[in-house]
């Protein structure tokens, strides 16, 4: 049993008046003892404790292995699965393998998107030097120039470089049947070029690689698109 402070106060005051010094020896002794078997009791039943905590975390997770381990161990893919990642390999080495390993196809929308970046930009130096400004094809290149008339003649500088702006075709990619060469004006419209100036119909310009690409100009407006 552990003494309250002011019971032990107590008693040492009275032991010390009938026993003396003998006497606060013998209090200070029994105090330490009291105190050590309490502390070995609070162990002991703190170990106890411990112990039927961890019986029982034990005995839980046998149960949840007896109820859930078949599951939990056994998975894998069922026989559905299996034939849809066979079907869907089976669609992307057919379509989409090809077309990786095909660089014709990527060249061709290259140039057909390099294509319409140019009259794009040819339309927007006419307009910005009030000049007009020529685009005139071969089989396999584009080139701008530009002047005062729809004849042009001075080549329009490339913006990678100083030369002349010129779009060459990769190999195995052409524009189909040599488009007709036409012109931007002030106003950023297409017209005649090399001729007397005047509008024209809607221009069409076709690469031709896996598939055929068309650029179209709009008449009166020069909106460019594919």
């Amino acid at each position: 049993m552990r003494l309250s402070t002011d019971q032990i106060e107590a008693i040492k005051l009275g032991a010390a008046q009938c026993f003396g010094a003998d006497a606060r020896v013998w209090l200070v002794a029994a105090r330490e003892e009291d105190t050590v078997r309490d502390d070995t009791g609070s162990l002991a039943r703190h170990l106890g404790q411990s112990a039927l905590r961890t019986n029982a975390s034990h005995q839980h997770a046998v149960r949840h292995f007896a109820q859930n381990g078949t599951k939990a161990v056994c998975r894998g893919f069922t026989l559905i699965e299996l034939i849809m990642v066979m079907v869907i390999a089976g669609v992307l080495a057919v379509v989409a393998v090809p077309r990786m390993f095909n660089a014709t196809a990527f060249q061709s929308r290259g140039l057909a998107d390099q294509v319409q970046a140019s009259l794009r930009y040819a339309q927007k130096v006419a307009i910005a030097q009030h000049r007009f400004v020529c685009v005139t094809f071969t089989s396999t290149n584009l080139s701008l120039t530009l002047g005062a008339t729809n004849s042009c003649g001075t080549p329009v500088t490339a913006l990678s470089s100083n030369g002349n702006y010129v779009v060459n075709a990769p190999s195995g990619i052409s524009f189909t049947a040599n488009p007709t060469a036409f012109s931007f004006n002030a106003l950023g419209q297409p017209r005649t070029a090399n001729t007397t100036d005047a509008a024209i119909a809607a221009a069409t310009v076709s690469v031709t690689g896996d598939v055929t690409r068309t650029i179209t100009v709009e008449a009166e407006t020069g909106y460019v698109h594919q």
